[in-house]
């Protein structure tokens, strides 16, 4: 049965919060960005304008997600208030990526169709 303790409470707080900071730290490191202020503490943290949840920093930090995908993000949001609803700042950041695999794929199945065919005809096939 869970016993509460002061002790473990606190380092807990303290572990959490040096995460935060250490996240937030990395974030403006890597976009070249001064952090504001906190609209939420430790939820919401404002830059350059933007209010980026604490969420998104750190996806964009564990997956190593491309600098300018979060403030495409964010204008994106700005300009279809719906967003949210629809996908997250994961998806929206791998949308490109998921695009160029089709298109690729797109690619490579229209070359092989293409000499596929020349063989065809190369053999007399039809």
């Amino acid at each position: 049965m869970y016993k509460f303790s002061a002790k473990r409470a606190d380092k807990r707080s303290k572990t959490y919060l040096d995460g935060v900071i250490m996240y937030l730290d990395d974030f403006c490191e890597k976009h070249s960005v001064k952090f504001d202020s906190w609209a939420e503490v430790g939820v919401t943290a404002r830059f350059k304008g933007y209010e980026v949840s604490f969420k998104d920093m750190m996806q964009d930090l564990d997956y190593n997600i491309d600098e300018s995908k979060i403030w495409e993000w964010y204008e994106y949001k700005a300009q279809n208030p719906e967003a949210e609803k629809e996908m997250s700042f994961f998806s929206f950041s791998q949308k490109n990526f998921w695009e160029e695999c089709q298109a690729r794929t797109t690619i490579a199945i229209n070359n092989y169709l293409s000499k596929k065919k020349k063989a065809e005809n190369k053999n007399g096939f039809h």
